[in-house]
């Protein structure tokens, strides 16, 4: 009983100083913020996402541009990984998480090169745009681009291991 009193008394206390504080403000990081100052935060919060969101389309543009050039025939693979190395020096968050995701389906070895990791990574864009052609009932242009894909694969390093298929969903 004395316990459910107490805790009553400071119910209401705490609600009568939040009725009577002339600022709202919260709590972050260990200091006090004022509604202003949170709205500011917030505000630079989504710019810098909205900026994120806005570099990865970009990237993703690039990327798709260059494997369907690679794809179509109008880049060779070193010209395609030439045109991929920028992205994964000027992002190199999105690249080791790329490198990531192919060791961990032992796509490319811890040791391998940028360049060879690049190289898997066209060749998956590739298997993609089959998958695609194929999803949409375009039977000749995925075998196209399978062939593509496998004489691509003949051309590259012979030290690079290249699987027929590659499971890996990186963006």
């Amino acid at each position: 009983m004395r316990f459910s009193i107490v805790l009553i008394a400071t119910g209401l206390v705490s609600a009568a100083v939040i009725q009577s504080s002339p600022t709202w403000f919260t709590t972050t990081g260990g200091r006090q913020q004022t509604a202003k100052e949170a709205l500011r935060d917030s505000n630079d919060r989504r710019l810098n996402l909205d900026e994120e969101g806005e570099t990865i389309r970009q990237r993703s543009a690039l990327t798709e541009d260059v494997a369907a050039r690679l794809c179509d025939g109008q880049l060779t693979l070193p010209e395609a990984v030439d045109a991929i190395e920028p992205l994964a020096r000027a992002a190199p968050e999105w690249f080791h998480s790329v490198r990531l995701s192919y060791q961990g389906f032992s796509q490319v070895s811890p040791t391998a090169t940028e360049r060879e990791v690049i190289t898997t990574y066209l060749l998956h864009k590739i298997e993609q745009r089959a998958d695609q052609a194929r999803e949409r009932g375009d039977t000749s242009r995925a075998t196209t681009i399978s062939a593509r894909r496998v004489e691509l694969e003949r051309r590259a390093e012979p030290s690079q291991p290249f699987p027929t298929r590659i499971q890996v969903g990186t963006h």
